[in-house]
């Protein structure tokens, strides 16, 4: 489910601040000075804006202590340190240009409210959350008094105090606000299709981490039905939501409602929307340029991505040439390389892969922190590339400069918790690779910590992502030390989790076939054959395309058919390891025909299981 950073909801303020202040009648050298400040914090570059900036701010300062230029380049200073994380220094000059504003404009002034919304962006501390509820408040109570209670700006000062509520797990208060925000932009002439759009994705946000999904659901539904409707909406308002709902119908479980979603919505179909709107086709480029900058995880991409030809890095090195030539900013060329990297992880061409991610992520740190998200997928992705080369190392370092990365305050609570769950659990499995099981035990032991903090206000407390993944990993370790009995309880605790929350999903087979190969390695063949089963009855019934599923069905069947062989059942055993060699054959075939990155280590299992079960049958 796309996180939206509560930063982000107040870069609008500042970035409309920064464009229309140059438009104050200035000293040319003043002028210079501050539009080339301008200009390099459009292009992220944050350093130079800084030295533009403060070059005209010392211009400015000889115009007199009240000039509104001089609360331009104080303000817009103070935006580009909040970008660099210069919190207190980001504090003073905003207090600074407040000042002046409301000396010359008087303190009900529309434009105090914006102020007031750039200064709350400083207090990011749990004990400064009064204070930045405060001003919120306070420019949103200037805001109804200068437009009324019903007009647009109302609606943007109610979505940004809902989203500080939101983060503050004040669930009910934030509903309020964002039901009356969509209320207003549904009500006013002039809102526009991405307005109502962005609203109802709050609610849909809200209620997911509710553990409402079939609301969240609901909402996706009625959000996309309207955008087809819509002579306005865009092929990107569209894709964006059908790639939203997507993902939750994946968290859910649903496969097939995700597949007949991805088949409806597909490359033709948005061809044809584009047509029927009057808008340019589609964009390959743009629409995997979307994909990365996403905060959705990028599983989503690859997912969609499977039922598209694989980009040839020689096509993307021109998309990337066309980029530099174009002056495109640093994220735009970062997320070329990033594309870059995927096509020669599909290739095979690792130390290409390795070195296009590095150029991704060094043009994401000079971007500024609303990149940090990007700055740790890239991470991600090299830990999973050295990792596939057995490069534990430089896995280990990629994921602890990972983890000290998404551990700072520049990231909202809760999205810095999920993101450092997530590299816990990942350096988990690097020590678990390398046999440092205490070292392993200990992150699991603090992501499952994380995990209880990080849900407990929410319904599904203690079935949710990520906590029965970290129980599973868990699972996992104490079966590599022969710690069986602790190994069985925790794959019990995952099935109970999922038998409760999701009782049709396919996490519970998967944990099923776990608990049955624990059994079958330590010969308890009844039990293992029972679990195998219920796994099998899973995949009998609700058995659909979705590639991962299908690989499990294969895993299950050669658990099982191994079972038969041991207790005698001769027949039954080559039955099932001749139906799971056919299922992995054919995904084998598959994988190696559209290769997606995430898939590289699941082919390497694949194609080592086949050997196995063709060894067992022969």
């Amino acid at each position: 489910m796309p996180i939206r950073e509560f930063a982000k909801f107040s870069l609008i303020a500042i970035c409309h601040i920064l464009c229309t202040a140059a438009c104050l009648a200035a000293d040319p050298s003043w002028q210079t000075s501050f539009d080339e400040g301008l200009d390099s914090f459009t292009n992220g570059l944050l350093n130079e804006a800084a030295k533009h900036f403060q070059k005209s701010l010392k211009q400015a300062e000889q115009f007199g202590n009240k000039d509104m230029r001089l609360g331009a380049s104080l303000n817009n200073l103070a935006a580009t340190y909040v970008e660099l994380g210069r919190y207190s220094e980001a504090e003073t000059l905003f207090k600074r240009a407040l000042e002046i504003k409301e000396a010359n404009l008087g303190p009900n002034s529309p434009e105090i409210a914006t102020s007031l919304i750039n200064l709350a962006t400083v207090y990011r501390k749990p004990w400064e959350n009064q204070k930045a509820q405060k001003l919120l408040q306070q420019a949103l109570s200037i805001r109804e008094q200068s437009f009324g209670k019903v007009n647009p700006m109302v609606a943007i000062s109610l979505r940004q105090l809902a989203r500080f509520h939101e983060n503050e797990h004040d669930y009910d208060s934030a509903e309020k606000l964002y039901n009356r925000a969509l209320q207003i932009r549904q009500n006013a002439f002039d809102s526009s299709v991405q307005d109502i759009t962005e609203s109802l994705t709050d609610l849909a946000r809200l209620y997911f981490s509710l553990g409402k999904t079939d609301r969240a659901v609901a909402i996706y539904l009625k959000t996309i039905k309207y955008l087809n409707r819509s002579p306005s909406a865009t092929i990107v308002d569209l894709s964006k939501q059908v790639d939203d709902l997507s993902w939750l119908y994946e968290w859910q479980g649903k496969y097939r409602l995700k597949h007949s979603l991805r088949k409806r919505y597909s490359w033709d179909y948005l061809t044809r929307f584009a047509e029927t709107h009057h808008l340019s086709p589609p964009s390959k480029v743009v629409f995997d340029h979307r994909r990365w900058i996403s905060e959705i995880d990028l599983f989503r991409g690859f997912n969609y991505w499977k039922n598209q030809e694989p980009a040839k890095p020689e096509d993307i090195i021109v998309d990337l040439k066309k980029a530099q030539e174009a002056q495109a900013t640093n994220p735009m060329i970062a997320s070329e390389f990033s594309r870059l990297a995927e096509a020669y992880l599909v290739t095979g061409e690792y130390d290409k892969a390795i070195s296009s991610h590095k150029h991704a992520l060094q043009l994401f740190e000079q971007s500024g922190n609303q990149y940090i998200n990007a700055c740790s997928t890239t991470l991600k992705n090299l830990a999973y590339i050295y990792e596939i080369q057995n490069q534990h190392v430089e896995a280990q370092l990629s994921m602890e400069r990972r983890l000290k990365l998404v551990s700072t305050e520049h990231l909202e609570r809760s999205t810095q918790l999920f993101s450092e769950i997530d590299c816990l659990l990942q350096l988990g499995t690097i020590y678990t690779a390398n046999k440092k099981y205490a070292d392993a035990e200990k992150l699991y032991r603090k992501a499952l910590s994380l995990s209880k903090y990080k849900f407990a206000n929410l319904k599904y407390a203690t079935c949710g992502p990520p906590e029965h993944q970290i129980i599973k990993q868990l699972a996992d370790l104490y079966r590599l030390e022969g710690r069986f009995s602790e190994s069985e309880s925790c794959y019990k605790r995952v099935i109970d989790m999922w038998s409760k929350n999701i009782p049709i999903s396919s996490n519970i087979a998967m944990a099923n076939t776990d608990l049955a190969d624990l059994y079958r390695e330590q010969r308890y063949y009844a039990e293992a054959e029972k679990f195998y089963l219920k796994a099998k009855e899973y995949y009998d019934k609700y058995g659909d395309h979705h590639f991962i599923n299908t690989v499990n069905e294969g895993i299950n069947l050669h658990g099982l058919g191994l079972v038969y062989k041991a207790i005698g059942k001769l027949n039954e055993g080559k039955k099932c390891l001749e139906h799971s060699l056919s299922i992995l054959e054919s995904r084998s075939k598959d994988m190696h025909k559209r290769l997606s990155p995430l898939e590289v280590t699941k082919l390497q299992d694949t194609d080592n299981r086949i050997k196995s079960i063709q060894a067992s049958l022969n």
